[in-house]
């Protein structure tokens, strides 16, 4: 690696381009601090953590750009932007999830080794992951006992109780209406 000071004037820019980006995690950040900083009870509070989440977020891309200075951590990279678009898509259930052309576009890489590259990571396919964490969400919100079904599908992004009520009884063999304690 070069000189530091000339790297980081080659990288600080690389950075603040990606975070224009719609599909950045620091954009997806930052429209869910704006609504909820107006509802805020202590909006002082809440700026100071968002902050501190925009820091680290800064840094984690200043390290990535950093180590795609060298080839042999290419492989490196592509797994992390792969963690950072499965963490885009499963931090708000409520948005429809994506195509595999889309999360391959939200990487920056190719159909084929986005999907290679997941399934490697999380030993599935996007799709089934997602769908998998969006139904283990739904159980646990359901298991409280504060939500009803149709309440439970739509904060996992459904619009209709009837498939969410399939794809949950596919998933767990058991009908999201059959309380936590029937199933014990």
């Amino acid at each position: 690696m070069g000189n530091l000071s000339s790297d980081l004037d080659d990288i600080i820019p690389k950075v603040l381009s990606n975070w224009n980006n719609q599909y950045s995690l620091f954009t997806l950040r930052y429209s869910l601090f704006h609504k909820e900083y107006q509802q805020a009870v202590n909006p002082d509070l809440l700026a100071k953590s968002y902050f501190f989440q925009f820091i680290l977020l800064f840094i984690d891309d200043l390290y990535t750009q950093i180590l795609s200075k060298t080839a042999k951590n290419f492989r490196e990279i592509d797994l992390r932007r792969i963690k950072e678009v499965e963490a885009q898509i499963t931090y708000d259930f409520k948005k429809s999830t994506p195509s595999i052309n889309e999360m391959a576009k939200m990487a920056g890489m190719s159909v084929s080794k986005f999907k290679n590259l997941f399934s490697e990571l999380f030993s599935t396919s996007p799709h089934q992951h997602i769908l998998d964490k969006k139904m283990m969400y739904a159980q646990g919100l359901l298991q409280t006992g504060k939500y009803s079904i149709t309440q439970v599908a739509y904060q996992v992004g459904y619009h209709h109780p009837s498939g969410f009520t399939r794809v949950f009884k596919q998933k767990f063999n058991y009908s999201p209406n059959t309380s936590y304690f029937e199933k014990s």
